[in-house]
């Protein structure tokens, strides 16, 4: 008896030795695709796509909307998050020469449920959290549920709030002119991009980045070239793409278009003009071509100024967009109109 009993218990130690046995498998984020994982304290989210694998991961601090690595250990009940910066964004893995330990901004311990998990912050060594956050709670949502809508005027709160958005490309609050924000379907696939646009006072260069919305993120595409006097818009039958009129005190400056082609957006100089020179110069247009050569120069003469040729006309009177200052007013109009 006391023989079979021996034999009985080795063969159980033996099978769940060998059978690799994680209790924590099947309730892991990673096991629930197309979900989105979001905390209130700190404001940060990770996104898990199709294949099961995080896709995307970012935590507001301090108005800066940052970018992150976020893991899960293979076994166990750890969770992870990494400065990106040690990554190799072609291969996802780390880079060579950067030590795993190097790049490890916090870490914590889960306790798992099928709609949240809890994570108690165990390793904060380098104090990317602020030390009253020694646990987070983060809460399951379908991405589906997330939409264009609901990504974009998340975005825009931030910035409403903050004042900028992202450590590259900052989008600063000014004394003069709140941001702003207008929506336009740049590569008419149906879901609009989101444009900001900002400047600090009247002589800073303002600043315009372009936003998409792709496999369940915000995505920032390109930045366009503005002035403070110019103007952004679309073409007269709001076709494909978009124009930006760099204009210098609304009598110089240049014509860009835009297209929205993979993910990226693409920019083609269209003309350069100086409408109301001293009197010793004559006012120009400059038209470029589709490779970026000269392919006409209208000038000032006896028949008429440059500014009121047809080419220039045609050119600079594009549909301009009227863009909407930053309230909760104007991203539910703008939004969920």
């Amino acid at each position: 008896m006391k023989k079979t009993l021996l034999i009985f218990i080795c063969v159980i130690v033996t099978m769940l030795l060998f059978s690799s046995c994680d209790p924590f498998a099947g309730r892991r984020p990673v096991d629930f695709p197309n979900t989105r994982w979001s905390s209130e304290n700190p404001d940060m989210y990770f996104d898990v796509g199709e294949n099961r694998k995080i896709t995307h991961t970012q935590i507001v601090m301090n108005g800066e909307v940052i970018e992150l690595i976020c893991w899960f250990a293979v076994s166990g009940a750890q969770i992870g998050f990494d400065d990106p910066s040690g990554y190799d964004p072609e291969t996802g893995y780390h880079k060579a020469g950067v030590h795993a330990n190097d790049i490890i901004l916090f870490t914590g311990l889960c306790r798992f449920g099928r709609d949240r998990i809890v994570v108690t912050v165990t390793d904060n060594k380098r104090g990317f959290l602020d030390d009253s956050i020694t646990e987070i709670v983060f809460v399951r949502e379908d991405l589906e549920n997330v939409g264009w809508q609901t990504a974009y005027a998340d975005l825009l709160r931030k910035v409403q709030n903050f004042g900028y958005v992202e450590r590259e490309y900052t989008i600063p609050g000014s004394f003069d002119t709140p941001p702003l924000f207008y929506l336009y379907d740049i590569d008419v696939d149906g879901i609009p991009e989101l444009i900001l646009l900002s400047y600090d006072g009247a002589w800073t260069e303002p600043s315009c980045n372009v936003y998409t919305y792709t496999d369940n993120s915000v995505i920032r595409v390109g930045r366009i070239i503005w002035h403070w006097f110019g103007s952004i818009g679309a073409p007269d039958d709001f076709s494909e793409g978009l124009f930006s009129d760099a204009s210098y005190k609304g009598h110089y400056g240049s014509l860009y278009y835009y297209t929205l082609k993979n993910g990226e957006l693409i920019e083609q100089l269209i003309c350069k003009y100086h409408f109301r020179p001293t009197a010793e110069e004559k006012g120009y247009i400059v038209i470029y071509d589709d490779n970026g050569n000269v392919s006409s120069v209208i000038q000032d003469d006896e028949t008429g100024y440059a500014e009121n040729s047809p080419e220039a006309r045609e050119l600079l009177h594009q549909s301009w967009f009227d863009f909407y200052q930053i309230t909760e007013e104007n991203i539910q109009s703008a939004i969920y109109k």
